[in-house]
């Protein structure tokens, strides 16, 4: 069996015409505005909301590491021609 020279260091991925990092964190954050004051709202109340501060479970569900790949995802509903 013939072996490459070297093993890309990523999971299949390539970074090729990939956009810089400082440049790609510069147009995210651009996109963001202030959420102001924290408000206390009924459960059923805080859909579509922000969560002001952290959560975190009490226990790992499932128990193991099981994701294939880390990553964002970000939602640009109307937000057309915005280049990301």
């Amino acid at each position: 069996m013939i072996m490459p020279a070297t093993l890309p260091d990523s999971c299949f991925c390539s970074d090729t015409g990939a956009m810089p990092f400082e440049k790609a964190r510069s147009a995210v954050m651009a996109l963001g505005r202030p959420l102001g004051r924290p408000d206390m709202v009924p459960l059923a109340d805080a859909v579509g909301r922000v969560l002001a501060a952290a959560i975190e479970a009490p226990c790992a569900i499932p128990p193991f590491d099981q994701a294939a790949m880390d990553g964002y995802a970000i939602s640009v509903t109307g937000r057309r021609g915005v280049p990301l």
